[in-house]
């Protein structure tokens, strides 16, 4: 049976980012908010091919015509696949997407809990980043006169009990609450920020990941068609939401007491935490997106293992570099956290039986620590089960 494939409409390519010698390309559509990105070579093949996919041609029709036309010669059943599973073709059954991009994956292992529609507060949206410097001038002024405050009334990290982040319970129910509210900022100065450059995202969705995991998230569909400096301001400014929050929570937490300082204790930890690891360009993060920008590196992830292999393979050249380093730092970063957090539990529990306690009482002082660490495992194996379950279908 001979297949007719269709391209859908709308499909743009901008330069993505330029050097010396080479340029990459991005090549999507804003709607099903894919992309994939090409040097000019591919540009021209991948544009070629989606021109003559329009319904009307088999592929070897539309290799005839490439030879033809263009001198074009690729492989159109390679670049059939590559276009599908992006989204790039039409369907009989519009419903029937096929998508193997990365934020899919994730989606897939998502369960939406509710949706917030952004153009029922679009006004406040834009009016914040239409007076967005105003915004941003007055979280630094009341962070530094908070800051100025307690340095003056010689109060640091040392001032405030933190021990009952691990030992109370009480601590996990407002670890989720702040980490929703603490989330859902972190996204909204995402959009607000995002609207400031004429990307208008539709909706805020809060969701559990792997059925365990509370977390929220917005997508910015053409984000990859504006400048390199404003993707990098759109992806800063969640984590420089936090680091506000954080500074803020830890001056109420030094006037406050009991369960009310327990709570912004809570929101200290989180919001310099969540700050801190969205900037950490090593797992996959803003900070992640905004390395490769600066880098002018795409795919720095995936195709860093390439390149390792290439390595050994003696196939390497200029830019092999960057992704090689990358690569042997995210293995070292990974290796050290777990080695860390092994050897810490390790020093916790044969320091609290070493004291005299019992294995019971070295459990509770360490309690939240290892219920963290049972979510993590069970948000795991649970994602595990859920791959093997879709791969099945």
């Amino acid at each position: 049976m001979q297949t007719y494939p269709e391209a859908i409409g709308n499909i743009r390519c901008e330069i993505l980012f330029q050097k010396k010698d080479t340029t990459t390309y991005c090549i999507g559509n804003e709607k099903i908010d894919n992309y994939i990105f090409v040097n000019e070579q591919q540009k021209d093949a991948i544009l070629a091919v989606l021109k003559h996919m329009d319904g009307s041609l088999t592929f070897e029709e539309i290799q005839d015509a490439l030879v033809n036309k263009y001198n074009i010669k690729v492989d159109v059943e390679k670049l059939y696949e590559l276009c599908k599973e992006n989204g790039f073709l039409k369907y009989d059954d519009p419903d029937e997407v096929f998508v193997k991009k990365s934020f899919k994956e994730l989606e897939i292992f998502m369960v939406n809990i509710f949706t917030i529609k952004l153009h029922k507060i679009q006004k406040y949206v834009e009016f914040l980043s239409v007076h967005m410097r105003a915004v941003i001038l007055s979280m630094a002024v009341i962070c530094a006169v908070m800051t100025g405050v307690l340095a003056f009334s010689n109060i640091n990290f040392n001032t405030i009990n933190w021990t009952p982040l691990l030992t109370n319970a009480t601590a996990i129910v407002f670890y989720v609450i702040v980490s929703l509210i603490s989330v859902f900022l972190h996204e909204f100065s995402h959009v607000v920020t995002a609207y400031k450059y004429g990307i208008k995202p539709e909706t805020i969705t809060i969701a559990l990941y792997a059925y365990v995991t509370p977390m929220v998230y917005v997508r910015l569909a053409g984000l990859y068609f504006i400048e390199p400096k404003k993707r990098i301001a759109i992806w800063a400014s969640g984590a420089v939401m936090n680091l506000f929050l954080g500074i803020v929570s830890f001056a109420l937490a030094n006037i406050t007491s009991n369960y009310l300082q327990l709570f912004f204790i809570t929101a200290v930890t989180v919001n310099l935490v969540l700050g801190i690891m969205s900037l950490f360009p090593i797992f996959i993060s803003d900070g992640y997106y905004i390395l490769t920008t600066i880098l002018k590196a795409p795919n720095l992830r995936k195709s860093s293992f390439a390149h390792v292999l290439n390595l050994f393979k003696g196939k390497i050249n200029k830019d092999s570099i960057v992704y090689i380093l990358f690569c042997i730092a995210f293995v070292s970063v990974l290796l050290y956290f777990i080695s860390i957090l092994i050897n810490r539990l390790v020093i916790m529990f044969i320091g609290e039986l070493g004291s005299g306690a019992t294995l019971w009482q070295a459990i509770s002082s360490n309690i939240n620590i290892l219920i963290f660490i049972c979510i993590g495992i069970i948000s795991k194996i649970t994602t595990l089960i859920m791959k093997s379950v879709k791969g099945q279908k």
